[in-house]
């Protein structure tokens, strides 16, 4: 029996990528949600966080708002999304950032 492994990575290559998000955690800190992102057609489970205050979280946190303007980081998990990553220089590495996030339908 042949079982495929899944690797975690914080590194992919630039480019627009659709995934699930499968696992959604908040920072020990409470400034940042961390994501796991299982990618369409691929064995990598891209690991990443925002900060809760970006833009980027923002607006994608506004698809999720209930009536009072509340978002759940609970009704995020699960989500089939289309995501945008771009390479960032750090002093030390090359680093895979999130520059654009979106839920899709799942039809």
């Amino acid at each position: 029996m042949k079982f495929k492994v899944k690797k975690y990575s914080n590194h992919i290559e630039a480019g627009e990528y659709i995934g699930h998000i499968s696992e959604i955690f908040t920072g020990t800190d409470d400034k940042y949600v961390g994501m796991r992102i299982i990618t369409e057609g691929s064995d990598v489970i891209y690991s990443t966080s925002l900060a809760f205050n970006s833009v980027i979280f923002q607006q994608f946190s506004a698809y999720y708002m209930d009536e009072n303007g509340d978002a759940d980081t609970d009704d995020m998990q699960g989500s089939l999304i289309r995501f945008t990553v771009e390479d960032r220089e750090t002093s030390n590495d090359i680093i895979s950032k999130i520059v654009k996030i979106e839920p899709m339908s799942e039809e």
